[in-house]
């Protein structure tokens, strides 16, 4: 039984009741009609009633699915950021492994150390911002153990590194 047809069902029955106890109501034309209004009010508030909690439910229900969405989206976007991430790392040691560079030292014309391990001369120029004072073993060493390899001079990220013959 819903909402509306109980409060109908009781006021009726209020109604009937007071009849019953009191039969000298029905004497008294003016009240009836009175009655009847109110009952007529009520009908109509319970049936705007029920049609703004239809509409509620409706609004609710479309709000609840939006927060799924977004939900869903941020999934998707930190999955994504992974896995640019993850390319980014594996770009980053395929680079550092395409230079082929010996383990050993590697003589240099001007008088310059590596800018990580002042041992040997620097060999590896890095991209994007072009620094160029590391050796092989320092910039294989910072792509393989850093999760997102940066330059040891700026801390640019590292997208790519160019052997420099000297």
């Amino acid at each position: 039984m819903s909402a509306r047809r109980l409060v109908l069902s009781c006021v009726m029955a209020t109604i009937l009741l007071a009849v019953l106890c009191y039969p000298e109501m029905l004497l008294s034309f003016p009240m009836i009609p009175c009655m009847i209004v109110v009952l007529v009010m009520i009908g109509v508030l319970l049936r705007l009633i029920d049609r703004r909690s239809k509409v509620l439910h409706v609004l609710m229900t479309d709000f609840q699915t939006e927060l799924r969405k977004q939900d869903h989206l941020r999934e998707q976007n930190a999955q994504l950021e992974l896995q640019i991430q993850e390319r980014l790392k594996e770009r980053q040691r395929v680079a550092a492994r395409d230079l082929d560079l010996p383990r050993e030292n590697v003589p240099s014309l001007v008088d310059v150390e590596c800018a990580v391990c002042l041992r040997f001369g620097p060999v590896v120029v890095i991209m994007p911002c072009g620094h160029g004072k590391t050796c092989a073993q320092c910039i294989q060493t910072i792509v393989d153990k850093l999760e997102i390899a940066t330059c040891p001079v700026c801390r640019a990220v590292i997208e790519d590194c160019v052997r420099v013959f000297s």
